[in-house]
């Protein structure tokens, strides 16, 4: 899919992205600067996105630059985050806090999916200069396979391990300091306290 240059987009808005009623509309009026995307009536978006749901979904996006909070769902659409990475025109690195690693070999390689957005990020994006996947297990990690040298030379893992044996400072040593950063959230992170996740 075409990159659309960022510099058309003049809203700087937090979202809520609505595809399957997790959010009520009502919140939207305690927010701040806050617009209400539906997406509930885009088919196929639960899970994997198919090239036709992503066109209407970049649509939807259009006027909205990549700067502000978004509300993306449930963990289901969390590849929505690349709608937003796509804009960027200048080089960042992505921090993405998920309990997956979101770099599986894509089944269908015409649709993107919750479970391979980030490797096409880290394949595709131009300007993405690192992705720092924070929260998943050792083994998940050790499961990323075929990313060619140069991609995976812009990743840094740190696993829940890492944190466990004080490993996970020496780790964030090798972030880059002088570019700006995009950070996602996958709500699987989150205790119970704060979201309810499948």
């Amino acid at each position: 899919m075409e990159e659309i240059e960022s510099n058309v987009f003049p809203l700087d808005k937090n979202l809520i992205l609505n595809f399957s009623n997790t959010y009520r509309k009502e919140v939207i009026n305690k927010l701040d600067n806050t617009d209400w995307i539906d997406c509930s009536d885009i088919s196929g978006t639960n899970m994997y996105c198919t090239e036709k749901a992503a066109k209407e979904i970049y649509n939807r996006l259009y006027k909205y630059s990549e700067k502000g909070i978004h509300f993306i769902d449930s963990g289901n659409y969390h590849y929505a985050t690349k709608f937003f990475v796509n804009k960027i025109d200048y080089k960042f690195s992505l921090i993405l806090f998920d309990y997956h690693s979101d770099m599986q070999i894509p089944l269908i390689h015409t649709f993107t999916s919750c479970g391979d957005w980030a490797r096409e990020i880290l394949e595709n994006n131009k300007y993405l200069e690192q992705l720092i996947l924070i929260g998943p297990s050792q083994k998940t990690i050790d499961e990323i396979e075929d990313i060619n040298k140069e991609c995976f030379k812009k990743l840094i893992c740190i696993s829940l391990k890492d944190f466990e044996e004080d490993m996970a400072s020496i780790k964030l040593e090798d972030i880059k300091k002088d570019i700006p950063i995009y950070i996602s959230i996958d709500k699987d992170v989150l205790s119970h306290h704060y979201a309810e996740t499948n």
